[in-house]
């Protein structure tokens, strides 16, 4: 079904729950949460379930799609997780249904890798891993070539879900699933994939225009600092015993993201571990640092269906030094019959006292489209495996 309501930015929005019996008339919101490290979550409000909808709708096959430009698209592929209905007698009916309101809460198609496992790794890379996954879910993925090995990789009562998550934050990387696609990428080198970039307008920003636009600041919730409600964001000297025997040391002081100039930190801590070389300890020391920020936001704008976790977005005109440019880690769009809303989750290390460094990579391409097997399970409709510098 595809609705489009008349209020300025209101986006072509299509929601598909295969097999099963929906009256599409009832869903009042729509909301697509795209975080990186988490399972895609969609929900739907409905007024008046069909009240067979409660269980059949379990397992179910979910297609959504948010739209304001064929090049502007939110896509979310998964399966209904479970159902929240509501029943107040003294309500009567609502579209003749005794359950006025109901949450349908959707995951993503990484849902099926939540199954607890046991295994051994052996020689593994980030790559290696990510390739036997994705041959195992029917997935594409996009991934750095990065040849750190783990000689010996145990998982023990844990999802590949999970081993998948820990394994690449360990190494400083970012990572979400988005349909069938398993992409990781380094948040240092935002700018370089070029994902879809935002510009986030401050009513500065606009000039008192009260013409509509998209990514107008509606509100702009941030934390500064070095301990904050969002984590720490201290120094870390690493130091660590190499093969040899020897004593081997490293420092955080000369990393960040390269966004602009560098915020200081005022603390550093120190961390003891064993390493094979300094090399080993240099990538431990980077992946802390990638992991912590000491500007941190969550801001709601006027909707932006192209923004996806691991883009870059420009803050523009507050007239600050935090005006500039901000990792994307968590997108979440909301749509109603009367607005369409984003909610970004931002994070940088630097402020726009200097310009951004672009660190070199390769250019994030589109993966190809998911599509529904004989067994009513999304893979991809295309094999694409793509291993980038």
């Amino acid at each position: 079904m595809i609705f489009k309501s008349a209020f300025a930015g209101s986006p072509d929005v299509s929601v598909i729950i295969s097999g099963a019996l929906v009256d599409y008339t009832t869903i009042t919101s729509v909301s697509v949460d795209i975080s990186e490290h988490s399972h895609d979550i969609a929900v739907l409000t409905f007024n008046g379930l069909v009240p067979k909808a409660i269980t059949d709708y379990v397992g179910a096959p979910v297609f959504i799609s948010i739209a304001t430009s064929p090049a502007a698209i939110c896509s979310f592929y998964g399966y209904v997780a479970y159902n929240s209905p509501q029943s107040y007698s003294r309500a009567g009916l609502v579209n003749n249904s005794p359950f006025q309101t109901a949450e349908v809460v959707c995951f993503g198609a990484s849902y099926e890798m939540k199954s607890i496992k046991n295994k051994a790794w052996a020689n593994a890379t980030i790559p290696s891993i990510v390739d036997d996954l994705a041959m195992a879910y029917n997935m594409s993925y996009s991934v750095p070539e990065d040849h750190f090995t783990w000689s010996h990789l145990v998982q023990t009562k844990q999802s590949d879900w999970s081993l998948l998550s820990n394994i690449v934050s360990s190494l400083g990387y970012g990572m979400t699933i988005n349909g069938t696609h398993i992409h990781v990428y380094d948040p240092y080198k935002a700018i370089a994939r070029q994902l879809p970039y935002v510009e986030l307008k401050t009513v500065r920003g606009a000039q008192g225009s009260p013409q509509y636009v998209p990514g107008a600041l509606m509100e702009f919730n941030g934390t500064f600092g070095d301990i904050t409600p969002d984590g720490t964001s201290n120094k870390f000297e690493f130091v660590g015993i190499d093969n040899a025997g020897n004593v081997i040391k490293t420092d955080t002081d000369e990393m960040w993201s390269e966004l602009g100039e560098r915020v200081p930190s005022r603390f550093t801590d120190q961390i003891t571990t064993n390493v094979s070389s300094i090399d080993m300890l240099s990538r431990f020391a980077k992946a802390k640092k990638k992991n912590t920020y000491p500007y941190n936001a969550v801001a709601i704008t006027t909707g932006i269906a192209e923004a996806l976790p691991g883009s870059v977005a420009k803050l523009d005109n507050y007239d600050s030094n935090f005006d500039g440019y901000w990792l994307v880690r968590g997108v979440k769009h909301t749509v109603t019959r009367s607005n369409f809303v984003t909610e970004l989750k931002l994070s940088t290390d630097s402020t726009s006292k200097s310009k951004p460094t672009v660190n070199p990579s390769a250019a994030y391409n589109l993966p190809p489209l998911p599509r529904l097997n004989t067994s009513d399970r999304w893979e991809t409709s295309v094999e694409y495996n793509n291993v980038y510098v």
